[in-house]
């Protein structure tokens, strides 16, 4: 048999993306048009003499061909659309007199009982943009190519003291107690209840809002605190890590309830795609290796993989949760947090549609993984001791090398009991005994909607119930954390790790990649360093921190010069 009219024809990744890349400079309108058919594969045979069987294996392999590139091509376009809507700055837009007064209509009609299923799908099409609370105008105000941001871009929380709660609700039989809390509660911070009535445990106090009154609000919390709150701790243009590191926690109270303020450090993105890939089952298989490895000292529980707390447990929660809570972009599946300011402004159409949504999460899931820098032939030497003393002193344990398939992490991604030094009031996820918890309370009188507006990234700030803490007398001030020992627990049913104040204390262990660029450090940015991180580690790291105080100073440079090899990716080091 002799073949004839063989042509060869040859497209690699490399001409896609080049030419994918050429699109964007000229113009994203370019890559909306339909790709171009795919070149002849090589080596087809001539279809008048092959056999039926040559011909349905060769447009097989075509049509494969074909469907790759088209896929590479699409995955492209989202991701160059994700980039975009991470760089974009977003604005406030202008609803209508109109529009605001069937809003107030239906909130009047709520606080009757009187809801409307599916408000958004008639009245509220006009999009409010940016807010009306929000504490940046883009993904890249805090997250510069991905990395992580200083403590001017701190996420403040604001939790109610849960013993507060637990003695209003054993005094409700005989007194109106409760009614007395939420009127309390809501003229401190009206965020703390919801519009559809529910108390929250914990809310976001936002630096800034689109509308007026907010700011009065949120500068009164000051009043509630002796001494007032400094601006190094409060203001974001003056946040200082030493005000931060020297108060982690400020305490206030008003008539019957006592509260706390916290913060949260922006995290790093990168290498979150890889992070998705990891198998639970893994992290499961880690967790119960521990206390075997560890003597009994470590052992680590699984929640979400994402979060300082491990609150959000897939990479489309945290991106879907950011958007609605740090910038107030209104989505289906996620609503922008309610304000303060006026209870009845409550804006249901969509800011950011979900193919929107999808488009930056896989931007984000692109953003690539750190990886150790290649030093020379001695400094490289030197890296590795440094690489074996921290596997030595106990961090390995926790801050593991590699899961599969992902290498390079230095994190199991479990939460750890890190002691009363790192507690912090807004408490881990957990899961609790019957007997131990306390439903949250409902004020039928604050409702307004049956929609409630964003947590703190996917977290628990809506829990309907919560573990109970530590029954103790009111101190005379505000204080955090408050004084309990574990041992109090010894003649209970309820082991301590179990209770509210024992979840305060957990943190998930935050993957090391990338860490010489991701200062400050620990989950409020109070470490400026990572030789002090490592010496506020407490709990479980206890012994781990105990051992690095105990090696002499060149074997302290060699673990901190190993760490100083986990570089971000280049772009951000650039």
């Amino acid at each position: 048999m002799v073949v004839k009219n063989v042509r060869c024809y040859a497209v690699s990744f490399g001409q896609v993306a080049s030419a994918a890349l050429i699109f964007y400079v000229g113009g994203m309108h370019a890559l909306a048009q339909e790709p171009s058919p795919a070149k002849p594969i090589a080596n087809v045979v001539d279809q008048s003499i092959a056999s039926p069987e040559t011909r349905q294996k060769v447009e097989l392999k075509r049509r494969l061909e074909t469907r790759g590139l088209l896929e590479q091509n699409r995955l492209l376009k989202t991701q160059l659309t994700g980039q975009r809507l991470f760089e974009r700055e977003w604005e406030p837009e202008t609803v209508s007199e109109a529009v605001i007064e069937k809003q107030k209509k239906r909130a009047g009609r709520a606080q009757l009982g009187v809801f409307e299923r599916f408000p958004f799908i008639e009245d509220f099409v006009e999009s409010d943009g940016l807010g009306p609370l929000y504490n940046a105008k883009s993904c890249v105000a805090c997250h510069v190519a991905g990395g992580a941001s200083g403590v001017e871009h701190n996420v403040t929380l604001l939790t109610i003291d849960p013993q507060s709660v637990v003695e209003a609700v054993n005094r409700q039989l005989s007194t109106k107690a409760l009614p007395k809390l939420a009127q309390d509660i809501d003229s401190v911070f009206p965020g703390f209840i919801d519009s559809r009535g529910r108390l929250l445990m914990s809310t976001l106090v936002h630096d800034y809002s689109t509308r007026d009154g907010y700011e009065s609000i949120r500068q009164g919390l000051a009043n509630f605190v002796a001494g007032g709150i400094d601006d190094a701790w409060f203001a974001p243009e003056k946040r200082q890590i030493a005000a931060i590191a020297a108060q982690p926690v400020v305490s206030g109270r008003h008539e019957s309830f006592d509260f706390y303020l916290s913060q949260r450090n922006s995290p790093p993105l990168f290498g979150m795609g890889e992070i998705e890939k990891i198998e639970t089952r893994r992290l499961q298989l880690i967790a119960q290796s521990q206390p075997k490895r560890s003597g009994g000292v470590v052992s680590g529980r699984l929640a979400g993989k994402f979060g300082w707390r491990g609150q959000v447990e897939t990479l489309a929660s945290f991106v879907s949760g950011a958007c609605a809570g740090e910038m107030g972009l209104n989505q289906t599946l996620a609503r922008q947090s309610i304000d303060p300011a006026d209870r009845s402004y409550s804006n249901f159409s969509v800011d950011v549609s979900q193919m929107e949504v999808m488009a930056l999460q896989s931007y984000v899931s692109s953003l690539p993984r750190p990886i150790e820098t290649k030093a020379d032939f001695d400094q490289s030497h030197r890296t590795l001791r440094g690489e074996r003393l921290f596997a030595t002193v106990g961090c390995e344990i926790c801050h593991t090398g590699e899961i599969r398939p992902v290498s390079g992490i230095f994190s199991d991604l479990l939460l750890h009991d890190m002691g009363p030094a790192l507690q912090s009031p807004m408490p881990a996820p957990g899961t609790f005994v019957s007997n131990n918890r306390l439903n949250a309370p409902i004020f039928e009188e604050y409702r307004t909607t049956e929609t409630s507006g964003a947590g703190y990234y996917d977290s628990n700030l809506e829990i309907q119930s919560f573990p109970l803490p530590y029954p103790m007398a009111r101190p005379d001030q505000p204080t955090f954390p408050k004084p309990i020992s574990e041992d109090l627990f010894s003649n209970t049913n309820v082991p301590f790790e179990s209770t509210w104040n024992g979840l305060q204390r957990e943190w998930r262990t935050p993957p090391l990649w990338g860490v010489a660029d991701s200062g400050p450090y620990l989950h409020d940015g109070r470490a400026a360093t990572l030789e002090e991180a490592i010496l506020m580690h407490g709990g479980e790291a206890e012994l781990a921190r105990n051992n690095y105080e105990k090696l002499s100073a060149k074997e302290k440079e060699l673990i901190l010069e190993f760490l100083g090899s986990l570089r971000a990716p280049v772009p951000l080091v650039q």
